[in-house]
């Protein structure tokens, strides 16, 4: 049984890193047209100046732990708030974050308002109607078992990207790796 949790804990954070990716320096992003994005997923648009980071590789431990107060300051927040009266467990919090993290949409999903209303068969329904037009048809089926199944993926692990190919600035050098002590030792400082 997954325990009811209030805060960011390492175990949500390298879920969301592990479904964002983390990259070493400012990178572009697939958008049409691409943002300047960074670390996991922290891009332009989220006020962060991410292009501090153009040519100028930084630690994974720098870029998890922007990626923590990021999550902590403008995701985190809102899935509270989404989920106000509600208590979730750690699985259903990584399943909420990640979902807030991808769409930005957690306060106005269908899924959530129905799943806050009791009426979570229909809830279960709906989350797949957030599938980023199909290209995140495999991440929803994931997270939908997370949040309504209590089912963590069996791997947590963080694609880190060494760095970008210039002059397209596109992620290169991907490679699986834990990223939870880390996190352990950022959130709670273990």
């Amino acid at each position: 049984m997954d325990i009811i949790v209030t805060a960011l804990t390492p175990r949500i954070a390298a879920y969301c890193c592990s479904v964002e990716g983390i990259v070493l320096e400012a990178y572009k992003d697939n958008a049409k047209p691409p943002v300047w994005t960074w670390a996991g997923g922290i891009s332009t648009k989220s006020g962060f100046d991410v292009l501090q980071y153009k040519d100028k590789p930084q630690s994974l431990e720098t870029c998890l732990r922007a990626t923590v107060d990021l999550m902590r300051k403008q995701y985190y927040p809102a899935v509270h708030r989404a989920f106000a009266e509600h208590d979730l467990t750690e699985i259903q919090l990584a399943a909420a974050l990640s979902f807030q993290w991808h769409f930005g949409a957690i306060g106005t999903a269908d899924w959530v308002e129905h799943w806050c209303a009791g009426k979570r068969d229909k809830s279960r329904a709906s989350f797949m109607n957030w599938t980023d037009r199909g290209n995140a048809l495999e991440r929803a089926k994931i997270e939908r078992a997370m949040f309504f199944d209590g089912k963590w993926p069996a791997d947590l692990r963080a694609l880190v990207y060494s760095g970008v190919a210039r002059p397209s600035y596109r992620p290169i050098g991907p490679k699986r790796v834990d990223v939870l002590p880390l996190l352990t030792k950022i959130i709670l400082g273990a």
